[in-house]
């Protein structure tokens, strides 16, 4: 098994004050009793269920463990309303969980490489999965460690899956008992109780019941699996054995019998097993517990959980939202806005009163805050309309504060953070910035969207979106320049950056990054550094986002939690093994000269070490060539200057001299504009 597939379930607030709570659904393939082709459309359609009633029916959730399991996450984390599932001293970082080292199945050098490890590291308790090998050279291996490892210093226990048969477990039960062995699971294949009761009645092993405890619901047959079999240890697994509560209902059981029990995770990502470990503390359980598995994936979710040692720790992750400045003094569910502390209603008791100067900018926010307050679910965005006709479409705030977390995890944003916002209100990118700092608690100032951002402040600010032209305008002069770079964090979105800004961008000290997204996707779902050292031309999808190319080989976008469906771009892209992409032009901006396709901007990019003017390149219909070639510039310029450019057929034909380049309000090039004045001039 090299690739697990597992689903999410998020459960937001659409009002002050916020809360989100995760949950993980992992069914394991061939093992879980949930695990079922129309898996994914069970989870949907109890999902909408939960939307539509407002409450979780644990009932109909109960033959499914694994979905159980993510709504009781879900909704164990929502009701805090911050990252503790439980609150111990565990959750809060103070005290850590002894947990067993694991060795895998594999080859014996494999299996030996990882038990080396495990032991240098200072594991004092160590699990073998054996059956893979033959029995001989698993007993000869755990017999190496043993004599180097007494029973004092090492406990050694073995799951064996099932993979010894009832004709043949008994004898090997003998020799692994040879070894001093604390424990076998599972030594035969699950649904064979008379011939585990005969093992667990004669062995010298104690036995632990793990794959024998899946898809027994009820409490009868639990009493009657357990009072049948008499097992030793029970191996508790939320995501198989019926969430938490499942599992508090089998200790509860395995307790008045004086069985043994320890909890384990089953393959499940640090999402479920951050949720496993916290509950898990809360048990007091003595014994080393199996909770490391979820460092196995190599694109694990962000986590708190950590191994020191043989203990797992759990350090929680700095996310601040609004309510927690209820302990500074302040009302709850409030925000800072240009420095000063508000919560809706005294913003709206202060505005339009002489607190607030009457501006455009103001009367922006005061409209948008009142649609993110209204009770509806959904708010409206509007398309940029730089590569079309503006449209608008609604769309939940769950999503949109879903996006908003992305950004402020990625950044490292804390509450209080100095934040600037001078963008057009109208469009994603100003409005996500609102809900950044009122989802992350962050101090936001805000002022009328302007090509100079830094031209009236003084301030240093933790993080500030702007356009290019905001950009490339501050640079020209000094004091905004030094205004700038007292900023810690840059993020460029709207249009791509020319090469003559990236490269001015190289000397500044601020942290740079540009974005990819749109308002479809509620802003980015990419970003790349610009300047320093990890600075790359590649853009590195934000974590849930899925990219592939379509036939055209334009842009696909799969981000779940963002978009109902994928958004297929015109964006020409090319993917790297890495998953990260470039953007090589717009597909509609493909001009086919002479049976030659040529992007613009691909054009343009060539150009810019020739052309130091701002310029673009647009084409008219051609009788010859089908379409032809027309440079636009900023001023006069010599088309002769480009005759040692090849190939020949990329060489413009024609040039057009405009006073200035039509922009989109965001800073890019208005192309169809640029094409109208094109053609309304005569041929040359």
């Amino acid at each position: 098994m090299t690739t697990h597939k597992v689903w999410y379930v998020c459960l937001t607030s659409t009002t002050l004050p916020y809360k989100q709570g995760w949950g993980e659904c992992a069914p394991l393939p061939g093992l879980s009793v949930d695990d079922r082709p129309d898996y994914e459309s069970l989870l949907l359609s109890l999902s909408q269920r939960f939307e539509a009633e407002g409450r979780i029916d644990w009932a109909a959730l109960k033959p499914y463990p694994s979905l159980y399991f993510g709504f009781e996450s879900a909704w164990l984390q929502y009701e805090r309303g911050d990252q503790l599932y439980f609150e111990t001293d565990f959750s809060k970082g103070k005290t850590g969980i002894p947990i067993n080292g694991l060795v895998w199945m594999g080859s014996l050098e494999s299996m030996t490489s990882q038990v080396e490890n495990l032991l240098s590291r200072g594991f004092s308790c160590i699990k073998f999965k054996i059956g893979a090998l033959r029995f001989e050279d698993e007993w000869t291996l755990i017999r190496s460690i043993r004599k180097r490892f007494p029973v004092s210093a090492l406990q050694i226990r073995v799951d064996a899956n099932g993979a010894f048969t009832p004709e043949q477990a008994m004898a090997r039960l003998h020799r692994l008992a040879e070894l001093d062995i604390h424990s076998i699971e599972q030594p035969i294949k699950a649904g064979q109780w008379p011939a585990m009761a005969r093992l667990t009645a004669t062995s010298p092993l104690p036995i632990a019941l793990d794959e024998e405890l899946i898809g027994v619901h009820d409490q009868k047959s639990r009493e009657a699996l357990l009072d049948t079999i008499k097992p030793a240890y029970l191996v508790l697994k939320p995501s198989l054995h019926g969430g938490i509560e499942g599992c508090k209902s089998w200790i509860q059981l395995a307790e008045a019998r004086q069985t043994g029990w320890w909890v384990t995770s089953a393959l499940e990502s640090n999402v479920g097993l951050t949720t496993i470990a916290q509950w898990c503390a809360t048990l007091n359980n003595p014994l080393h517990q199996g909770l490391g598995t979820g460092s196995l994936y190599e694109n694990n979710t962000c986590t708190a959980l950590h191994i020191k040692g043989e203990r797992l720790y759990h350090r929680p992750l700095q996310l601040a939202i609004p309510g927690s400045q209820k302990e500074k003094g302040q009302p709850e569910g409030g925000f800072l806005l240009n420095g000063q502390h508000f919560n809706w209603e005294s913003l709206q008791a202060a505005y339009p009163s002489q607190h607030w100067p009457k501006s455009a900018h103001m009367d922006a926010l005061m409209a948008f805050l009142s649609e993110w307050f209204d009770p509806s679910p959904t708010l409206t965005i509007q398309t940029s309309g730089s590569t079309g006709v503006p449209t608008s479409f609604k769309v939940p705030k769950s999503r949109l504060i879903y996006s908003a977390r992305q950004t402020i995890q990625w950044f490292n944003l804390k509450e209080g953070d100095d934040c600037l916002l001078c963008l057009d209100l109208q469009f994603i990118a100003a409005k996500m910035m609102v809900i950044r700092a009122l989802v992350g608690g962050l101090s936001l100032w805000i002022q009328a969207a302007d090509g100079h951002p830094f031209k009236q402040t003084q301030q240093s600010f933790r993080f500030v979106p702007l356009v290019p032209m905001q950009v490339y305008n501050s640079l020209q002069h000094p004091a905004e320049k030094e205004a700038l770079e007292r900023c810690s964090t840059l993020l460029i979105g709207g249009a791509a950056l020319s090469p003559e800004l990236e490269q001015a961008l190289q000397t500044v000290n601020t942290n740079v990054y540009a974005s990819y997204g749109m308002a479809e996707t509620l802003s980015h779902i990419a970003l790349r550094k610009v300047n320093g050292k990890e600075a790359s031309t590649w853009f590195t999808p934000l974590p849930g986002i899925h990219l592939s190319l379509t036939d055209t080989d334009c842009l696909r976008v799969e981000a779940p939690m963002l978009c109902v469906a994928p958004i297929e771009t015109k964006d020409i892209a090319m993917l790297d093994e890495m998953g990260r992409f470039r953007i090589l032009g717009r597909q509609d901006n493909l001009i086919n000269t002479g049976g030659k396709k040529i992007l613009a901007e691909r054009l343009e990019a060539t150009l810019s070490s020739y052309i130091k003017q701002p310029f673009a390149i647009s084409k008219r219909p051609d009788t010859l060539l089908g379409e032809r070639l027309v440079l636009v510039t900023e001023g006069p310029f010599d088309l002769t200057r480009l005759l040692g450019l090849e190939p020949a057929w990329t060489r413009p034909r024609e040039l057009l001299v405009v006073d200035a380049l039509p922009l989109t309000s965001s800073g890019k090039i208005d192309r169809a504009t640029l094409e109208q004045w094109v053609n309304a001039q005569a041929p040359v």
